[in-house]
């Protein structure tokens, strides 16, 4: 193989192994900022109260969605 080439082939094998690192480390921050925030929940916290309580709209008892507000832009004139 020409030496042009195999430094060619180096450098894009050394740029994808970076890329994917890079990937592997941002999605790794970001499962830890979500457990932090209580986005993903552990099954044996179940008990514990949830940040957005929710408001059962059925017979069965079943949690609904909670409730959303629209957002109001203010008048800027």
């Amino acid at each position: 193989m020409h030496p042009f080439s195999v430094l060619t082939l180096g450098i894009f094998v050394a740029g994808y192994i970076t890329a994917r690192w890079d990937l592997v480390t941002r999605l790794y921050e970001l499962t830890i900022f979500a457990w932090e925030n209580g986005v993903v929940r552990n099954s044996t916290h179940e008990h514990q109260a949830s940040a957005y309580p929710r408001e059962s709209n059925s017979d069965d008892g079943a949690p609904s969605r909670p409730r959303l507000t629209p957002l109001r832009h203010r008048d800027t004139t």
